[in-house]
Parts: structure tokens; C-alpha cells; sequence
């Protein structure tokens, strides 16, 4: 993974997996692979004093700035993107407490996002390389004495049948 931070021609920066894509023929740039952008937000609070009437302002350089990370194309339904090399006007890397804040809001964002599907094993089809080896798998399984026959199935797949039981 290669995080780094963008300049965009829109004037945001981000920061993403940036990968560069290479022409093989010519050897240039043809852009970036750009995985899971985040818009970076840099707020500047600090105020300064500048008149005598406001000594209650605080002017200390202390907390004087702050962060924000938003998606940065949120209606998007993916998630990496082809950025034209036009598009981009600089790549930087970013510092290592970024880079930590980085991982840790997209590691909370993808928990959040991410769809777990539980899968029915049972109602699942499976199909292996060739007849040979479905009877193979079937017979390592079969402790009871069951007989496998596989054959072509109507769906082109490879449907097996089993005859007999353990109750016999």
C-alpha cells in the first residue's frame, strides 16, 4: 500500500492508496489508481490579537489547527477510481500521525460500510475441475459406504448422485 497525500486540480487534497499506471509501450504516465480516497480538511483557529480592546482573544498557537477526513466521492459506489494524470496536480507523503489517522478512520468507516453475507453451505453448489476428482472428494467423505456417481450436469456443471445409506 502506498498512502499518500494529492493535490487535486479542484484544490482538495486527499489522501489514498495512489498507485501510478504506466503505459508499457511508451513508458509514461497515463494517471493513477487511486484507492479509497479521503478528503482532508485543514481548519486553521488560531486568531491573532490586533487591538488592545480585545486582550481577552486568545492568540496562543496552541490548538491553533485541526483535521477533518471525509469520503471523498460519498455517492460513489466504488471504491477505487482512475484519476487522469492532468487531474493531479502534486503527490506528497504524508506524515506518519496522517498516515495513522488515515487507517484508523478508514478501518472505522469500512467496519461501518462493509456487508457481511453469511453463506448457506448447505445450499451450495459446487463444482470441481473434472468427474475424476468429484468422485475422488465424494469417496474421502464417504466413511459409510455410500456409492458416488458423478455425471454432467444439465447446466453444464457436475451433478452427483448418492445411493445408499449408513441405516442398511
Amino acid at each position: 500500500m502506498s498512502l499518500q497525500l494529492c493535490l487535486l486540480e479542484t484544490g482538495e487534497t486527499i489522501i489514498a492508496d495512489i498507485r501510478e499506471a504506466i503505459d508499457p509501450d511508451s513508458n509514461e504516465s497515463l494517471g493513477y489508481l487511486v484507492t479509497n480516497p479521503f478528503a482532508v480538511v485543514h481548519t486553521i483557529h488560531n486568531t491573532v490579537q490586533v487591538d488592545e480592546n480585545f486582550a481577552d482573544v486568545d492568540s496562543s498557537p496552541e490548538g491553533a489547527a485541526s483535521l477533518s477526513y471525509k469520503v471523498w466521492a460519498p455517492l460513489s459506489r466504488q471504491n477505487v477510481f482512475n484519476f487522469h494524470k492532468d487531474f493531479v496536480r502534486v503527490i506528497y507523503e504524508a506524515d506518519t500521525s496522517i498516515v495513522e489517522q488515515y487507517t484508523e478512520v478508514l478501518g472505522k468507516w469500512l467496519d461501518e460500510h462493509t456487508h457481511k453475507i453469511e453463506v448457506d453451505k448447505h445450499s451450495t453448489n459446487v463444482s470441481w475441475a473434472n468427474n475424476e476428482t468429484l468422485k475422488a472428494e465424494l469417496e474421502q467423505l464417504n466413511t459409510e459406504g455410500v456409492t458416488a456417481t458423478v455425471a454432467p450436469g444439465e447446466d453444464g456443471g457436475l451433478a452427483a448422485t448418492l445411493e445408499g445409506s449408513s441405516d442398511d
